[in-house]
């Protein structure tokens, strides 16, 4: 549930940003990078939602079926990270890699 504790505080930061008052410096331009700033905000809030969603939706082969909810939150966002261009097949393998090492780890 990292992740959405993540999540949590990324949209907590992005309320916070929203509703502190920004110093009109008379500059047409003030209100507009504000803006700005609060759209990159949300985009980023945003994109790692889609990541989240999108690592329940990836069909996985039967020994994936095990998997906790963190565990296919993780491994598809270190994917994500560090392979953003493999094919498919490719990512599936090194989601499978990275949670077999993060479980020998644990023991």
């Amino acid at each position: 549930m990292l992740q959405i504790s993540e999540v949590i505080q990324d949209i907590l930061n992005l309320t916070r940003y929203a509703a502190s008052p920004f110093v009109l410096t008379g500059r047409r331009d003030s209100v507009r990078q504000w803006l700005i700033v609060l759209q990159e905000r949300l985009g980023a809030i945003r994109l790692r939602v889609d990541n989240a969603l999108a690592s329940f939706e990836e069909q996985r082969d039967g020994d994936g079926n095990d998997w906790t909810d963190d565990e296919r939150l993780l491994s598809n966002e270190w994917v994500q990270l560090n392979f953003p261009n493999e094919p498919e097949t490719i990512r599936a393998a090194l989601r499978k890699a990275w949670v077999d090492g993060q479980r020998l780890r644990a023991r």
